[in-house]
């Protein structure tokens, strides 16, 4: 949870550090701007300084001169960032908790009138554009976090000044490295070995309630059928192994590996594997063979 001694030192490094707006103003948190925080693995206030880090990565920008207007600007966020740190209230803004980095995702404000223009923010662009209020007092835009990596922050705001923000967690893809099949003669299975990796701000990370789930799929050749068989573990990275039962029986076998995060899956075809051994059986009563 966030602490206002943990807070303090941040914004004092951070207003002393980074400059990120070309515009004065652009910014600029609306003082009332009411922050929902559910979850036990929410996001700390030095998560908000190395995400912004590195999204900015000013140390290595000597293209850009960092003048006092930009300076002020990015001073008022995070001075009004201590305004929202212990609200807790309805949470107008809707927003996928875990994003891609350099991915595009929806945000969605939901409003209590129609027909209103809503801007749309977040800590690495800040100002990303305007929406109209449907009929349904909703109001959409996609935004992307180009290179921030770790924690963000997105809001809408409106005229009349309400306001409503949340954080998300920017996060790599995960990754099926490698991997590689054989035939086990002795158990009549399909052994499906897999190295993946998943990354560390994703929900299999933040949420001790959500595993990985490294999975296996054999397509028989003969039939065009697929079986499936998955394991869910706790490591981020590692090398699973997978014994799965071939469905058709022998015959010719594509292999696939998948990881899944707890929102976004990678896949590998890992090739073919040939079930020498038994016969042919029909993995259905009207199953034909090709």
């Amino acid at each position: 949870m966030f602490s206002k001694k943990k807070l303090l030192p941040s914004i004092l490094i951070l207003s002393s550090l980074y400059s990120v707006s070309s515009n004065a103003g652009i910014f600029d948190l609306p003082d009332n701007c009411t922050y929902g925080r559910a979850e036990s693995f929410e996001l700390t206030s030095d998560d908000i300084g190395n995400g912004v880090e590195a999204g900015y990565d000013i140390y290595n920008d000597n293209d850009r001169n960092y003048d006092q207007a930009e300076l002020n600007s990015w001073k008022q966020l995070v001075e009004s960032l201590k305004e929202i740190i212990d609200s807790y209230d309805y949470v107008r803004i809707e927003s996928p908790k875990f994003v891609l980095q350099n991915q595009s995702f929806r945000v969605k404000a939901n409003l209590f009138d129609t027909f209103a223009n809503i801007r749309f923010n977040n800590s690495e662009f800040g100002y990303v554009g305007t929406d109209k209020s449907s009929i349904e007092a909703n109001a959409y835009r996609n935004m992307s976090f180009s290179k921030a990596y770790g924690a963000g922050l997105v809001w809408v705001n409106r005229a009349n000044g309400m306001c409503s923000a949340e954080s998300v967690w920017v996060q790599k893809p995960p990754q099926i490295i490698s991997g590689d099949t054989s035939y086990n003669a002795s158990t009549g299975q399909i052994v499906v070995n897999t190295n993946y990796k998943v990354d560390k701000y994703s929900e299999a990370a933040k949420n001790q309630n959500k595993l990985v789930r490294v999975q296996v799929n054999i397509t028989s050749d003969n039939f065009n059928t697929t079986t499936s068989k998955s394991i869910n573990v706790s490591e981020l990275s590692s090398i699973k192994q997978i014994s799965i039962l071939p469905h058709a029986g022998a015959g010719l076998y594509s292999v696939q590996a998948t990881v899944y995060d707890g929102n976004y899956v990678a896949s590998l075809n890992l090739g073919n594997t040939f079930v020498r051994d038994g016969t042919v059986i029909p993995p259905c009563p009207r199953c034909n063979k090709n």
